[in-house]
């Protein structure tokens, strides 16, 4: 599993841009809580993606 901690701008510029003929999804694992009143989410995206 990778792990990537990208700004919501950019995990929500990548979902409404064309996925370029990709299936994906994506399952919920975890929700925290940060003190500055963010919310983090971790999610498996499993998909027909390139092995770039």
């Amino acid at each position: 599993m990778t792990s990537c901690r990208e700004p919501p701008e950019a995990v929500r510029a990548w979902l409404d841009r064309p996925a370029g003929g990709f299936t994906f999804t994506t399952t919920p694992l975890s929700t925290q809580s940060t003190s500055d009143g963010a919310t983090v989410v971790t999610c498996r995206v499993e998909g027909n993606f390139p092995d770039w």
